[in-house]
Protein backbone atom coordinates (compact mmCIF):
# COMPACT_ATOMS: atom_id res chain seq x y z
CA UNK A 1 0.00 0.00 0.00
CA UNK A 2 1.20 3.88 -0.23
CA UNK A 3 2.08 5.85 2.21
CA UNK A 4 1.19 8.99 3.53
CA UNK A 5 4.12 11.15 4.54
CA UNK A 6 3.22 13.37 7.15
CA UNK A 7 5.87 16.41 8.00
CA UNK A 8 7.08 18.92 10.51
CA UNK A 9 9.85 20.80 12.32
CA UNK A 10 12.07 21.62 15.10
CA UNK A 11 13.71 24.91 15.10
CA UNK A 12 15.30 24.54 18.17
CA UNK A 13 18.91 24.83 16.91
CA UNK A 14 18.18 25.56 13.38
CA UNK A 15 15.96 23.28 10.82
CA UNK A 16 15.26 19.27 11.37
CA UNK A 17 12.69 18.12 9.90
CA UNK A 18 10.76 14.85 10.71
CA UNK A 19 8.79 12.94 7.80
CA UNK A 20 6.63 9.85 9.23
CA UNK A 21 5.75 7.20 6.38
CA UNK A 22 2.22 5.75 7.30
CA UNK A 23 0.45 3.38 5.04
CA UNK A 24 -3.05 4.04 3.71
CA UNK A 25 -4.31 1.18 5.57
CA UNK A 26 -2.85 2.26 9.03
CA UNK A 27 -3.84 5.56 8.88
CA UNK A 28 -6.87 5.58 10.51
CA UNK A 29 -6.02 3.19 13.54
CA UNK A 30 -3.25 5.59 13.71
CA UNK A 31 -5.20 8.80 13.85
CA UNK A 32 -7.66 7.35 16.13
CA UNK A 33 -5.18 5.82 18.51
CA UNK A 34 -2.98 9.75 18.31
CA UNK A 35 -6.61 11.22 18.92
CA UNK A 36 -6.95 8.96 21.92
CA UNK A 37 -4.09 10.01 23.27
CA UNK A 38 -5.53 13.97 23.50
CA UNK A 39 -6.35 15.39 27.03
CA UNK A 40 -9.67 16.78 27.23
CA UNK A 41 -10.31 20.44 25.73
CA UNK A 42 -7.05 19.88 23.81
CA UNK A 43 -7.02 20.57 20.57
CA UNK A 44 -4.13 19.04 19.36
CA UNK A 45 -0.72 17.17 20.63
CA UNK A 46 2.59 19.47 21.09
CA UNK A 47 5.15 17.88 22.62
CA UNK A 48 6.53 21.68 23.49
CA UNK A 49 3.20 21.71 25.57
CA UNK A 50 3.40 17.97 27.37
CA UNK A 51 4.75 16.94 30.48
CA UNK A 52 7.71 14.40 30.56
CA UNK A 53 5.75 11.65 31.43
CA UNK A 54 2.53 12.12 28.12
CA UNK A 55 6.33 12.57 26.16
CA UNK A 56 7.43 9.17 27.04
CA UNK A 57 3.76 8.15 26.56
CA UNK A 58 3.14 9.32 23.23
CA UNK A 59 6.64 7.78 21.67
CA UNK A 60 5.57 4.40 23.25
CA UNK A 61 3.01 4.96 21.17
CA UNK A 62 4.38 5.71 18.26
CA UNK A 63 7.10 3.24 18.81
CA UNK A 64 4.29 0.25 19.35
CA UNK A 65 2.51 1.30 16.06
CA UNK A 66 5.35 0.61 13.99
CA UNK A 67 5.70 4.45 12.57
CA UNK A 68 8.97 4.51 10.47
CA UNK A 69 10.54 8.35 9.57
CA UNK A 70 13.24 9.82 8.11
CA UNK A 71 15.01 13.33 9.65
CA UNK A 72 16.21 16.14 7.68
CA UNK A 73 19.30 17.56 9.69
CA UNK A 74 19.64 21.37 8.06
CA UNK A 75 20.79 22.60 11.12
CA UNK A 76 24.09 23.78 9.85
CA UNK A 77 22.45 26.43 7.58
CA UNK A 78 22.43 29.69 8.39
CA UNK A 79 19.94 30.78 5.78
CA UNK A 80 16.64 29.54 7.48
CA UNK A 81 14.58 29.84 4.46
CA UNK A 82 17.32 28.13 2.07
CA UNK A 83 17.64 25.44 4.12
CA UNK A 84 13.76 24.82 4.63
CA UNK A 85 14.10 24.92 0.01
CA UNK A 86 16.28 22.46 0.20
CA UNK A 87 14.71 20.43 3.01
CA UNK A 88 11.35 20.17 1.19
CA UNK A 89 12.76 19.33 -2.34
CA UNK A 90 14.67 16.37 -0.69
CA UNK A 91 11.14 15.67 1.14
CA UNK A 92 9.51 15.49 -2.31
CA UNK A 93 12.14 13.43 -3.53
CA UNK A 94 12.20 10.81 -0.84
CA UNK A 95 8.31 10.87 -0.90
CA UNK A 96 8.35 10.09 -5.03
CA UNK A 97 10.73 7.24 -4.86
CA UNK A 98 8.80 5.99 -1.90
CA UNK A 99 5.57 5.82 -4.14
CA UNK A 100 3.88 7.91 -1.44
CA UNK A 101 0.33 8.75 -2.20
CA UNK A 102 0.15 12.06 -0.08
CA UNK A 103 2.61 14.29 1.63
CA UNK A 104 0.77 16.34 4.41
CA UNK A 105 2.92 19.40 5.81
CA UNK A 106 2.20 21.50 8.90
CA UNK A 107 0.72 25.24 7.84
CA UNK A 108 2.56 28.06 8.21
CA UNK A 109 1.00 30.83 6.40
CA UNK A 110 4.59 32.38 5.95
CA UNK A 111 6.00 29.33 3.83
CA UNK A 112 3.18 28.05 2.16
CA UNK A 113 4.15 29.98 -1.13
CA UNK A 114 7.50 28.96 -1.02
CA UNK A 115 6.91 25.26 -0.33
CA UNK A 116 4.31 25.07 -2.83
CA UNK A 117 6.74 26.18 -5.38
CA UNK A 118 9.32 23.99 -4.19
CA UNK A 119 6.63 21.65 -4.57
CA UNK A 120 5.33 21.87 -8.17
CA UNK A 121 9.38 22.31 -8.95
CA UNK A 122 10.26 18.96 -7.73
CA UNK A 123 7.06 17.28 -8.96
CA UNK A 124 7.66 18.65 -12.44
CA UNK A 125 11.22 17.56 -12.40
CA UNK A 126 10.12 14.08 -11.49
CA UNK A 127 7.86 14.03 -14.97
CA UNK A 128 3.90 13.48 -15.40
CA UNK A 129 4.36 9.65 -14.71
CA UNK A 130 4.95 10.75 -10.99
CA UNK A 131 1.86 11.48 -8.68
CA UNK A 132 1.84 12.90 -4.88
CA UNK A 133 -0.81 15.02 -3.74
CA UNK A 134 -0.04 17.30 -1.13
CA UNK A 135 -1.29 19.85 1.29
CA UNK A 136 -0.25 21.98 4.62
CA UNK A 137 -3.25 21.76 7.48
CA UNK A 138 -3.00 23.07 10.48
CA UNK A 139 -1.90 20.68 13.11
CA UNK A 140 -5.41 20.37 14.88
CA UNK A 141 -6.86 19.51 11.75
CA UNK A 142 -4.53 16.57 10.93
CA UNK A 143 -3.81 14.86 14.07
CA UNK A 144 -1.10 12.60 12.42
CA UNK A 145 0.75 15.79 12.47
CA UNK A 146 1.51 14.85 16.07
CA UNK A 147 3.87 12.39 14.38
CA UNK A 148 6.71 13.76 13.04
CA UNK A 149 6.35 16.93 15.81
CA UNK A 150 6.99 14.39 18.23
CA UNK A 151 9.74 13.11 16.68
CA UNK A 152 11.33 16.05 15.65
CA UNK A 153 11.12 17.32 18.92
CA UNK A 154 12.91 14.34 20.58
CA UNK A 155 15.34 14.41 17.84
CA UNK A 156 16.53 17.81 18.65
CA UNK A 157 16.47 17.71 22.24
CA UNK A 158 19.19 14.93 21.89
CA UNK A 159 19.68 12.69 24.96
CA UNK A 160 16.92 10.63 26.46
CA UNK A 161 14.19 11.72 24.25
CA UNK A 162 16.57 11.28 21.04
CA UNK A 163 16.78 8.04 22.24
CA UNK A 164 13.07 7.36 22.30
CA UNK A 165 12.88 8.47 19.13
CA UNK A 166 15.66 6.04 17.65
CA UNK A 167 13.27 3.22 16.90
CA UNK A 168 11.21 5.23 14.64
CA UNK A 169 13.73 6.85 12.63
CA UNK A 170 15.08 4.96 9.81
CA UNK A 171 17.47 7.15 8.68
CA UNK A 172 18.61 10.78 9.24
CA UNK A 173 19.96 12.80 6.14
CA UNK A 174 22.51 15.77 5.92
CA UNK A 175 20.39 17.87 4.01
CA UNK A 176 23.29 19.27 1.30
CA UNK A 177 23.22 22.09 -1.24
CA UNK A 178 21.84 20.65 -4.98
CA UNK A 179 23.76 18.05 -6.46
CA UNK A 180 25.26 17.39 -3.89
CA UNK A 181 25.39 13.46 -2.27
CA UNK A 182 24.16 12.66 0.83
CA UNK A 183 26.00 12.92 4.24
Amino acid sequence: MPDHVFADESKQRGLLLAAAYVTSNDVCDLRTKVNGMRMAGQRRMHMRHESDERRKRIMKLLTDAGVRALVYDATHWRDAAKARRLTIGQLVDDALAARAERLVLEQDDSLMASDNEVIRQQLRKAGTDQRLRYAHHRAHEEPLLSVPDAIAWCWAKGGKWRRLAEPLVVEVRTVLGPGAAWA
